[in-house]
Protein backbone atom coordinates (compact mmCIF):
# COMPACT_ATOMS: atom_id res chain seq x y z
CA UNK A 1 0.00 0.00 0.00
CA UNK A 2 1.77 3.18 -1.20
CA UNK A 3 1.49 6.67 0.21
CA UNK A 4 -0.70 9.09 -1.76
CA UNK A 5 0.70 12.06 -3.65
CA UNK A 6 -0.11 15.20 -1.65
CA UNK A 7 0.97 17.39 -4.56
CA UNK A 8 -1.81 16.02 -6.75
CA UNK A 9 -4.34 16.68 -3.98
CA UNK A 10 -3.33 20.32 -3.56
CA UNK A 11 -3.54 20.87 -7.31
CA UNK A 12 -7.24 20.00 -7.29
CA UNK A 13 -9.50 22.84 -8.40
CA UNK A 14 -12.62 21.14 -7.06
CA UNK A 15 -11.62 21.09 -3.38
CA UNK A 16 -11.34 24.09 -1.08
CA UNK A 17 -8.13 24.76 0.82
CA UNK A 18 -9.80 23.63 4.04
CA UNK A 19 -11.02 20.41 2.40
CA UNK A 20 -7.56 19.66 1.03
CA UNK A 21 -5.92 19.95 4.45
CA UNK A 22 -8.69 17.90 6.09
CA UNK A 23 -8.22 15.15 3.51
CA UNK A 24 -4.41 15.25 3.70
CA UNK A 25 -4.20 15.18 7.51
CA UNK A 26 -6.86 12.47 7.74
CA UNK A 27 -5.06 10.31 5.19
CA UNK A 28 -1.73 10.66 6.97
CA UNK A 29 -3.22 9.86 10.37
CA UNK A 30 -5.07 6.84 8.99
CA UNK A 31 -1.79 5.55 7.52
CA UNK A 32 0.24 6.32 10.65
CA UNK A 33 2.08 9.35 9.29
CA UNK A 34 1.38 11.51 12.32
CA UNK A 35 4.66 13.47 12.33
CA UNK A 36 4.20 14.42 8.71
CA UNK A 37 0.63 15.47 9.48
CA UNK A 38 1.87 17.70 12.32
CA UNK A 39 4.23 19.45 9.90
CA UNK A 40 1.41 19.92 7.43
CA UNK A 41 -0.81 21.48 10.09
CA UNK A 42 1.97 23.86 11.11
CA UNK A 43 2.31 24.95 7.50
CA UNK A 44 -1.47 25.35 7.12
CA UNK A 45 -1.71 27.58 10.19
CA UNK A 46 1.38 29.72 9.56
CA UNK A 47 1.33 29.98 5.77
CA UNK A 48 -2.25 29.18 4.81
CA UNK A 49 -3.92 31.20 7.58
CA UNK A 50 -6.22 28.32 8.49
CA UNK A 51 -7.62 28.40 12.05
CA UNK A 52 -6.36 25.96 14.66
CA UNK A 53 -9.96 25.19 15.58
CA UNK A 54 -10.34 23.46 12.20
CA UNK A 55 -7.72 20.89 13.21
CA UNK A 56 -8.81 20.55 16.83
CA UNK A 57 -12.30 19.70 15.59
CA UNK A 58 -10.82 17.35 13.01
CA UNK A 59 -9.00 15.44 15.76
CA UNK A 60 -12.12 15.31 17.90
CA UNK A 61 -13.96 13.87 14.91
CA UNK A 62 -11.23 11.22 14.62
CA UNK A 63 -12.51 9.72 17.87
CA UNK A 64 -15.44 8.31 15.89
CA UNK A 65 -13.45 6.60 13.14
CA UNK A 66 -9.81 6.35 14.27
CA UNK A 67 -10.30 6.08 18.03
CA UNK A 68 -9.32 8.04 21.11
CA UNK A 69 -5.53 7.51 20.77
CA UNK A 70 -5.50 9.35 17.43
CA UNK A 71 -7.68 12.12 18.84
CA UNK A 72 -5.53 12.61 21.93
CA UNK A 73 -2.22 12.60 20.08
CA UNK A 74 -3.58 15.05 17.53
CA UNK A 75 -4.85 17.46 20.16
CA UNK A 76 -1.54 17.23 22.03
CA UNK A 77 0.32 18.18 18.84
CA UNK A 78 -1.69 21.40 18.65
CA UNK A 79 -0.45 22.54 22.04
CA UNK A 80 2.92 23.20 20.41
CA UNK A 81 1.15 25.69 18.12
CA UNK A 82 -0.27 27.59 21.11
CA UNK A 83 -3.63 25.93 20.84
CA UNK A 84 -5.83 27.28 23.64
CA UNK A 85 -8.29 24.99 25.32
CA UNK A 86 -11.79 26.32 25.85
CA UNK A 87 -14.60 24.67 27.68
CA UNK A 88 -18.09 24.94 26.30
CA UNK A 89 -21.27 24.23 28.17
CA UNK A 90 -22.48 20.69 27.63
CA UNK A 91 -25.86 20.24 26.01
CA UNK A 92 -28.40 18.06 27.75
CA UNK A 93 -29.03 14.57 26.41
CA UNK A 94 -32.44 15.49 25.03
CA UNK A 95 -30.95 18.37 23.04
CA UNK A 96 -28.14 16.13 21.80
CA UNK A 97 -30.67 13.54 20.68
CA UNK A 98 -32.68 16.14 18.78
CA UNK A 99 -29.65 17.77 17.17
CA UNK A 100 -28.14 14.39 16.36
CA UNK A 101 -31.29 13.21 14.62
CA UNK A 102 -31.39 16.41 12.57
CA UNK A 103 -27.85 15.83 11.27
CA UNK A 104 -28.46 12.10 10.81
CA UNK A 105 -31.45 12.82 8.56
CA UNK A 106 -29.41 15.27 6.48
CA UNK A 107 -26.80 12.60 5.82
CA UNK A 108 -29.05 9.57 5.30
CA UNK A 109 -32.09 11.23 3.73
CA UNK A 110 -34.74 8.77 2.65
CA UNK A 111 -32.61 5.89 3.97
CA UNK A 112 -32.89 7.19 7.56
CA UNK A 113 -35.59 4.77 8.72
CA UNK A 114 -33.79 1.82 7.14
CA UNK A 115 -30.46 2.71 8.75
CA UNK A 116 -32.05 3.22 12.16
CA UNK A 117 -33.78 -0.14 11.87
CA UNK A 118 -30.44 -1.78 11.08
CA UNK A 119 -28.82 -0.14 14.11
CA UNK A 120 -31.62 -1.41 16.35
CA UNK A 121 -31.00 -4.95 15.13
CA UNK A 122 -27.31 -4.71 16.06
CA UNK A 123 -27.93 -3.72 19.69
CA UNK A 124 -30.85 -2.22 21.57
CA UNK A 125 -28.70 0.74 22.72
CA UNK A 126 -26.99 1.32 19.36
CA UNK A 127 -29.42 3.91 17.96
CA UNK A 128 -29.26 6.02 21.11
CA UNK A 129 -25.45 5.86 21.19
CA UNK A 130 -25.07 6.77 17.53
CA UNK A 131 -27.66 9.57 17.45
CA UNK A 132 -26.90 11.15 20.82
CA UNK A 133 -23.19 10.53 21.28
CA UNK A 134 -21.78 10.53 17.73
CA UNK A 135 -24.10 12.81 15.79
CA UNK A 136 -25.48 14.86 18.70
CA UNK A 137 -22.13 15.52 20.43
CA UNK A 138 -19.51 15.51 17.65
CA UNK A 139 -21.04 15.98 14.21
CA UNK A 140 -22.84 19.15 15.33
CA UNK A 141 -19.76 20.89 16.75
CA UNK A 142 -18.70 24.19 15.12
CA UNK A 143 -15.25 24.67 13.60
CA UNK A 144 -15.50 21.81 11.09
CA UNK A 145 -18.41 21.89 8.66
CA UNK A 146 -20.67 18.91 8.05
CA UNK A 147 -19.46 18.67 4.46
CA UNK A 148 -15.83 18.62 5.67
CA UNK A 149 -16.69 15.94 8.23
CA UNK A 150 -18.28 13.78 5.54
CA UNK A 151 -15.19 14.06 3.33
CA UNK A 152 -13.07 13.00 6.31
CA UNK A 153 -15.35 10.00 6.82
CA UNK A 154 -15.03 9.02 3.16
CA UNK A 155 -11.23 9.15 3.41
CA UNK A 156 -10.96 7.02 6.56
CA UNK A 157 -13.55 4.45 5.54
CA UNK A 158 -12.13 4.14 2.02
CA UNK A 159 -8.57 3.62 3.25
CA UNK A 160 -9.63 1.14 5.94
CA UNK A 161 -12.00 -0.73 3.64
CA UNK A 162 -15.35 -0.47 5.45
CA UNK A 163 -17.41 -0.75 2.30
CA UNK A 164 -21.05 -0.27 3.49
CA UNK A 165 -20.16 2.76 5.62
CA UNK A 166 -17.94 4.12 2.86
CA UNK A 167 -20.89 3.94 0.47
CA UNK A 168 -23.24 5.62 2.98
CA UNK A 169 -20.93 8.50 3.77
CA UNK A 170 -20.04 9.07 0.12
CA UNK A 171 -23.77 9.48 -0.49
CA UNK A 172 -24.03 11.60 2.65
CA UNK A 173 -21.24 13.89 1.41
CA UNK A 174 -23.23 14.62 -1.73
CA UNK A 175 -26.36 15.26 0.32
CA UNK A 176 -24.67 17.88 2.50
CA UNK A 177 -23.18 19.83 -0.37
CA UNK A 178 -19.84 18.30 -1.40
CA UNK A 179 -19.50 18.54 -5.16
CA UNK A 180 -19.30 15.36 -7.23
CA UNK A 181 -16.01 16.59 -8.68
CA UNK A 182 -14.55 17.08 -5.19
CA UNK A 183 -15.46 13.51 -4.23
CA UNK A 184 -13.93 12.10 -7.39
CA UNK A 185 -10.69 14.01 -6.72
CA UNK A 186 -10.72 12.65 -3.15
CA UNK A 187 -11.24 9.06 -4.31
CA UNK A 188 -8.39 9.36 -6.80
CA UNK A 189 -6.11 10.83 -4.16
CA UNK A 190 -6.61 8.01 -1.65
CA UNK A 191 -6.60 5.28 -4.31
CA UNK A 192 -2.91 4.26 -3.87
CA UNK A 193 -3.42 3.53 -0.16
CA UNK A 194 -7.11 2.54 0.00
CA UNK A 195 -8.27 -1.01 0.66
CA UNK A 196 -11.26 -0.28 -1.55
CA UNK A 197 -9.94 -0.30 -5.10
CA UNK A 198 -10.41 2.82 -7.22
CA UNK A 199 -12.50 1.03 -9.81
CA UNK A 200 -14.88 -0.17 -7.10
CA UNK A 201 -15.11 3.20 -5.36
CA UNK A 202 -15.81 4.98 -8.66
CA UNK A 203 -18.40 2.39 -9.61
CA UNK A 204 -20.16 2.84 -6.27
CA UNK A 205 -19.98 6.59 -6.71
CA UNK A 206 -21.62 6.35 -10.12
CA UNK A 207 -24.40 4.23 -8.61
CA UNK A 208 -25.00 6.92 -6.01
CA UNK A 209 -25.05 9.68 -8.64
CA UNK A 210 -27.71 7.81 -10.60
CA UNK A 211 -29.85 7.21 -7.50
CA UNK A 212 -29.88 10.77 -6.13
CA UNK A 213 -32.18 13.50 -7.47
CA UNK A 214 -30.38 16.04 -9.65
CA UNK A 215 -31.26 18.82 -7.18
CA UNK A 216 -29.04 17.17 -4.55
CA UNK A 217 -25.97 17.14 -6.75
CA UNK A 218 -23.34 19.86 -7.06
CA UNK A 219 -21.04 19.35 -10.05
Amino acid sequence: MSEPNLTSLFRSRSLTQRQKYCIAVTTLYTLGGRQRAAGLIKKAVKEGNLPLVLFSELFIHFSLFLGFPAMLEGLESLILLNHSKTKKPQAKNRVRQRNGMRVFKRIYGEQTAKVLSGLNELHREMTRWVIRDAYGKIFVRPGLSLSERELVNVVVLGIQGFLPQFFSHMRGALRVGVSSRAIIDTLRFIAPCAKIEKRISLRLFNQIIKSLPARQLIH
